[in-house]
């Protein structure tokens, strides 16, 4: 199977989810509220992933909300 990590940090919470490429499935969703920093988040997604057996992760994705220049809708 093709899992695929998506990541949406906001300014309060980081919400993340992994997907089944291959079977078009949810397999785990998790959110970080009061975020202090992205990257302590990160690595708390990282922990409860790996605590969950979601190591085998092929893609990862992030959502654009406000991409400057590059992006002029969320993407």
């Amino acid at each position: 199977s093709c899992s695929c990590l998506v990541i949406n940090a906001g300014s309060s919470s980081v919400k993340c989810s992994v997907f089944d490429l291959t079977h078009d499935t949810l397999l785990f969703k998790d959110e970080i509220e009061r975020v202090v920093s992205v990257e302590g988040a990160i690595k708390l997604i990282a922990e409860r992933l790996h605590q969950a057996g979601h190591t085998d992760i092929k893609a990862i994705g992030h959502r654009v909300a406000h991409g400057g220049e590059h992006f002029r809708d969320a993407a």
